[in-house]
């Protein structure tokens, strides 16, 4: 749970009030939000609207990069956090979830919403043709269930996919 201690719940109550009080990180919060909707506005009047879904993924990155040098922004309050045990990663989780309020979670119902409206599937959409016209997308049946464990078993066989060894039965 990020909020699991009053620490990190702390930081969160800090970042969330600091993004909509500093003037810098207001103006970046506000470029993240307002370069995704400009997004929707442009692709709707197209003939691009299967690739509406995808502007939430794009409001993500958006948020990222306006948050990846929030420390630099902090100053020189930035000793106190290397100076208090345990604080940093008190500090780093609450970031992380205040990120994920501002930006995840808005950004997740975003490509939510805009599949609904569209009916498309953005990355379904953008595969389908590299795949060929044989693709077809169902819930797994009983009868799939030999050739998906050989592909998982393939994939532990490189000793790279998980400390397991074998798939399971």
């Amino acid at each position: 749970m990020p909020f699991a201690t009053p620490q990190v719940a702390a930081v969160v109550s800090r970042e969330l009030a600091t993004w909509r009080r500093d003037l810098a990180r207001g103006v970046e919060l506000r470029s993240a939000w307002l370069t995704p909707l400009l997004m929707v506005l442009i692709i709707a009047f197209t003939d691009w609207r299967w690739a509406l879904p995808l502007v939430g993924p794009a409001a993500a990155v958006f948020g990222a990069m306006v948050a990846i040098n929030t420390y630099a922004l902090d100053g020189t309050a930035l000793w106190q956090l290397l100076t208090t045990p345990g604080a940093l990663k008190a500090d780093l989780h609450g970031r992380m979830a205040a990120w994920a309020l501002l930006f995840g979670l808005p950004s997740i119902a975003l490509a939510a919403l805009l599949w609904a409206a569209t009916g498309h599937s953005a990355i379904v959409q953008a595969v389908k043709p590299a795949i060929g016209p044989g693709l077809e997308i169902r819930p797994m049946r009983d009868s799939d269930a030999e050739q998906v464990l050989a592909i998982y078993q393939a994939g532990l066989d490189t000793r790279h996919a998980s400390f397991e060894t074998t798939a399971p039965s």
